[in-house]
């Protein structure tokens, strides 16, 4: 994608269908901002009663690095790619990739 308007142009259907899935998290779910010095990419939780869902954005044109936070490890599984999931890598953002990790 050529600019971060175009990442959310690849998602509508599964972010609409993300929404309604999981009210209590996409729309209802409390923030919690994660790596706030990390000025590459943009890491939040959204926190729903027992469950959270993870949100990784990378606004840069080169590949970043990221690592789920600890407390997360064993919660939740990578759900949704801006980029589609064929070439996902764990561990690492493409360019202006955005990735959505599930509960299980």
């Amino acid at each position: 994608p050529a600019n971060t308007l175009s990442l959310h142009d690849a998602l509508p259907i599964s972010l609409l269908q993300l929404r309604k899935a999981l009210p209590e998290l996409v729309i209802h779910g409390l923030f919690e901002l994660v790596d706030r010095d990390n000025q590459q990419t943009f890491t939040f939780i959204k926190w729903g009663g027992e469950q959270a869902m993870v949100v990784a954005l990378n606004f840069t044109t080169e590949p970043q690095p990221f690592t789920l936070p600890e407390s997360m490890a064993g919660k939740v599984k990578l759900g949704v790619s801006s980029l589609g999931k064929g070439g996902v890598v764990l561990g690492n953002l493409r360019p202006f990739e955005a990735q959505i990790f599930l509960p299980l």
